[in-house]
């Protein structure tokens, strides 16, 4: 199958996982790059000739060797809780990136993931409470606390639905 197959056969999604068949060079900066088997990769509108590393949004050409794309929701609450704590572990506490986190209606929700998150990571513990009032995160955790990970993350999606109507 074509790469452009695959595409079309995985929604033409606009950011994805990319998997690739044996591992392959794959740029992540300016010039650095390793061999990797899959990686995430915006998609451009000229089509799959390239693509842009998230990290760097720097332009790559798409390797020959795709196996599978793998849409991501960039809306779903542990994929954007995994971004804030990224943001918040290398202390960029201001940006788009991380204030993005919390203006899609369901603050509430992002507030406890982020505090779940910290449970599993000392960086992310030490740095949280200087971002995010720790009042504000403990109000949120005990009202959650009856939630799985999975049902926190569906009732943030209702969160967001019942925001936009």
């Amino acid at each position: 199958m074509t790469t452009q197959t695959l595409y079309e056969e995985a929604g033409s999604p606009r950011r994805a996982v990319v998997k690739l068949s044996t591992p392959t060079m794959v740029y992540t900066g300016k010039r650095r790059g390793s061999k990797k088997t899959e990686f995430e990769a915006f998609i451009t509108k000229d089509g799959l000739g390239y693509y842009f590393n998230p990290n760097s949004f720097r332009a790559f050409y798409m390797p020959d060797n795709v196996t599978e794309f793998v849409p991501i929701d960039t809306m779903d609450l542990w994929y954007r809780a995994r971004k804030a704590a990224e943001h918040i572990k290398a202390d960029r506490t201001h940006g788009r990136e991380l204030d993005g986190a919390f203006e899609n209606g369901d603050s509430d929700e992002m507030c406890a993931a982020l505090h779940r998150l910290s449970l599993r990571s000392k960086k992310l513990a030490e740095t949280l409470y200087k971002v995010v009032p720790e009042k504000n995160i403990l109000e949120h955790v005990e009202k959650f606390s009856n939630l799985t990970d999975k049902e926190l993350a569906k009732h943030a999606k209702q969160s967001r639905e019942e925001g936009r109507s």
